[in-house]
């Protein structure tokens, strides 16, 4: 009797610890991610805060600052933004626990895929450009030439028959002061004869 009951006594105390044992597994380690333009999100829940567990971040086959096998307990989550520059960019969350060392039971887990392209394409800044000072080419003066001046045109000289001057010798030269000497002294006899008459009367 004392025997039976010893068994009885270890077979319940021994079904406690294998119900644990079952549930442990099938309850916990949810791992996932997902990625689109607005950024990728992933978290891992119910792990065993007393495993070794990391999770690792990369995007285009780089690791993501403060995401190199960041040491995490029983749960983590976070975000990363994807590049907007209008490029198709590749992502990965690598999630790995001491508890799962190969992966057999899916706790150690690879999420990866591809985003994009996302964004504008990035205008390239043109640098000002710094215009050179011209030198104009060298000017020839043109010589200027004085005004032409206007040379004076001569004016006509009208000439007449020449005056003669000398008289001929011939009596004819002497005739006129003769007549003129007449005829003042016709005008001077008529002139004392009016003058003659006046006196009388």
């Amino acid at each position: 009797m004392k025997i039976v009951r010893k068994l009885a006594t270890a077979a319940v105390l021994a079904a406690p610890l294998a119900l644990v044992g079952m549930a442990g597994p099938a309850s916990a380690h949810v791992p996932g991610a997902k990625a689109d333009c607005d950024g990728l999100t992933f978290k891992a829940t119910k792990y065993n805060s007393h495993a070794d567990n990391t999770v690792t971040v990369k995007i285009d086959d780089a690791v993501v600052s403060g995401w190199d096998a960041k040491k995490f307990g029983k749960d983590v989550d976070g975000a990363v933004a994807i590049p907007q520059d209008a490029k198709t960019h590749t992502w990965a969350v690598i999630i790995v626990t001491s508890e799962d060392p190969t992966g057999s039971h899916g706790w150690t887990k690879t999420e990866s895929g591809s985003v994009g392209p996302c964004g504008e394409t990035p205008t390239p800044s043109t640098p000002p450009t710094t215009e050179e000072p011209t030198t104009p080419p060298p000017t020839t003066a043109v010589p200027t030439t004085p005004p032409a001046m206007e040379t004076p045109t001569p004016s006509e000289t009208v000439t007449g028959p020449p005056v003669q001057t000398d008289f001929v010798n011939d009596g004819s030269a002497n005739l006129v002061p003769l007549a003129a000497a007449g005829a003042f002294a016709s005008v001077t006899a008529a002139g004392a004869f009016v003058a003659r008459r006046r006196t009388r009367r």
